[in-house]
């Protein structure tokens, strides 16, 4: 008899110490680790995203390191695939995006692959991005979005549109 009372008096301990210990864990059960990726020595991003439920509505971006030399290509709505804007871009155009990438912190999407399924006609993303050493990043969604998407998306955007401002005018 006595043996069982300090077994469950040692059980009873225990249990409290393990109640106690999962409350004073700061860590919430909902709250992701990020593996933070320097975004640096790029040789590929790419971004898109649709901007209606029509034809030629996706808008991409992207950029590639080829032979030596970074190619941006953009692709706005409506316009078709083959229409869109292509031009060699410099070492310091590449930076900036790396920069924006950096400050919108891309690297907390990584593995975010989300959807709705009740919805059947709504938006979508993907997002890409590869260092030269192979580490990357790959995020999307089906009306489901990451913390801080509209505000990247608008950056990408408008970094974009600087780096083909010349070839929107004439489009224009």
């Amino acid at each position: 008899m006595k043996k069982e009372k300090i077994i469950l008096y040692i059980g009873g301990i225990l249990m409290c110490l393990s109640l106690f210990s999962g409350c004073f864990n700061k860590k919430q059960k909902n709250e992701k680790e990020y593996v933070k990726i320097d975004i640096e020595n790029t040789i590929e991003f790419s971004f898109n995203n649709l901007a209606g439920n029509y034809a030629n509505g996706r808008i991409i971006y992207e950029i590639k390191l080829e032979e030596s030399k970074y190619i941006a290509s953009y692709k706005p709505d409506g316009i078709e695939d083959e229409e869109k804007y292509v031009k060699e871009i410099t070492k310091e155009d590449v930076l900036r995006l790396e920069e924006i990438l950096t400050n919108c912190e891309i690297y907390k999407w990584n593995g975010f692959h989300e959807s709705d399924p009740d919805v059947l006609d709504g938006h979508d993303f993907s997002i890409y991005y590869r260092r030269e050493d192979k580490v990357s990043i790959s995020a999307s969604g089906y009306e489901r979005y990451p913390e801080g998407y509209r505000d990247t998306r608008e950056k990408i955007e408008e970094y974009f549109k600087d780096i083909f401002k010349d070839e929107i005018k004439k489009q224009d």
